[in-house]
This record gives C-alpha cells, sequence and structure tokens, in this order.
C-alpha cells in the first residue's frame, strides 16, 4: 500500500475485522442459545478453517501479484530523493 494512503488502507482493514468479530459473535451466539456449548465449538472451528482454506486459495494469487510488482519496480530508473522527472 503507497504510504499516502496507509491510513485509510488500515482503517478498512480494521473495520473488516471488527465487522467479522461481530458477525462470529452474533452467529455462535445464536448456534450456542440453539445447540449448547458443542455447537459454538463447531463454529469456531468452521469459521477456522474457512480461514485456513481462503488463505490458501489466495496465496497464489498474492504471490504473483507482488512478483509481477517486484518486477515492475526492478524495472523502473531510480530516482534521487527530492528530485522529480523532467
Amino acid at each position: 500500500m503507497p504510504p499516502a494512503v496507509l491510513t485509510v488502507g488500515m482503517t478498512w482493514a480494521i473495520t473488516r475485522l471488527s465487522v467479522g468479530v461481530a458477525s462470529g459473535a452474533a452467529v455462535s451466539g445464536a448456534i450456542v442459545d440453539r445447540f449448547g456449548p458443542g455447537g459454538g465449538f463447531v463454529v469456531a472451528v468452521a469459521a477456522g478453517a474457512t480461514a485456513l482454506l481462503t488463505a490458501l486459495c489466495a496465496r497464489r494469487p498474492l504471490e504473483r501479484s507482488l512478483r509481477e510488482r517486484a518486477d515492475r519496480d526492478a524495472e523502473e530508473p531510480a530516482e534521487a530523493p527530492g528530485r522529480t522527472a523532467r
């Protein structure tokens, strides 16, 4: 993330994390009320498995994107700090 928009990016990440935690608590609470404590553990295990599957599926596209970005950055000529291209 470019430094100029880092604060915005972190805000979005924290907001999404908070929404996920609140949603998980609501779902777990409803499941515990209906099926007992064992149901809450099933929700936690299912959420963990979903997170793992998402991470595994996203790994290759993210690695490819990072390689492309590194290649693109390596091709651009380095400019001296404080100077602009003319």
